[in-house]
């Protein structure tokens, strides 16, 4: 299944069935207010779902969100898979409990460089993704992801257009993260 960005997919227990992402970047958003998301999920290409949902013996639909264009296939148990969804689940839960907005985005932003979030284009690194979509995944309110990216920004890591953020530099980066670790 061709997922397009911004589309949801919707697993349903019924079907007692598992999928792969072939391509792509899919997020299950969670609303923890009524004007506020975050992502509780990051599922990258090889990544299997559903066997969580359907060992908890949920019944009600769980959404899945594309970030970028992705292909959903169905699958087979992989073990693999799960380890790697752990091990990522626990690192960005680690990187969003740091109360220092620059460093948690500064972090983010370096976690996600290695995912299909970012694309070389001309030779960048580019994502294009929005800042209200960025705040969903660091976990900060829209304004405040904003003034967040102006401040890295004028660091030397990124450079910012209309739904595009091009990392110019890592080592800046780095040196956010570091700083107020």
């Amino acid at each position: 299944m061709q997922l397009r960005k911004g589309e949801e997919f919707v697993f349903c227990p019924q079907e007692n069935q598992e999928y792969v992402v072939k391509s792509g970047v899919l997020v299950r958003p969670h609303l923890v207010s009524d004007r506020m998301r975050v992502h509780v999920q990051y599922l990258l290409p090889g990544d299997v779902f559903g066997r969580d949902v359907l060992a908890s013996g949920r019944m009600d639909q769980v959404v899945y969100e594309a970030l970028t264009p992705a292909e959903v296939l169905s699958s087979g148990p992989d073990g693999e898979s799960v380890a790697r969804q752990l091990d990522r689940s626990m690192m960005i839960a680690g990187l969003l409990s740091v109360p220092v907005a620059i460093t948690r985005v500064a972090a983010f932003l370096l976690w996600a460089s290695g995912t299909p979030l970012f694309s070389k284009v001309d030779g960048a690194l580019v994502c294009n993704l929005s800042h209200e979509v960025l705040s969903e995944c660091v976990r900060l309110g829209r304004e405040h992801t904003t003034k967040v990216l102006n401040e890295v920004q004028g660091c030397g890591g990124v450079k910012l257009g209309y739904r595009r953020l091009e990392l110019t530099d890592f080592r800046a980066l780095e040196d956010l993260v570091h700083q107020h670790n």
